[in-house]
């Protein structure tokens, strides 16, 4: 899992925003390619990850293995799922 700050570049006044994804196999999965149904040619697909960099120019990357994402999540909610919630960015 990554977090960052990215910029929708493609946007006629881009402003950086907090985002995560995951990067796996040369390809980059987020909630708005996979789930929500954003990303073009790449919905439901995810971006290569060369693409998504030149689209969306990644920047204050923090790098989370499985179980690093897991604890940081825990630990940002106070131990608790559901109520106060804060799925990044985390650092």
């Amino acid at each position: 899992m990554v977090h960052g700050t990215v910029t929708a570049t493609y946007r006629s006044n881009p402003k950086p925003y907090g985002h995560a994804w995951v990067e796996k196999g040369g390809m980059v999965y987020d909630w708005q390619t996979m789930v929500s149904g954003f990303g073009g040619n790449y919905r439901g697909k995810g971006w290569p990850i060369d693409d998504f960099y030149e689209t969306f120019i990644p920047t204050r990357m923090k790098r989370y293995n499985a179980r690093q994402a897991g604890k940081t999540m825990w630990d940002s909610t106070g131990g608790r799922l559901k109520g106060k919630q804060h799925y990044g960015p985390w650092h």
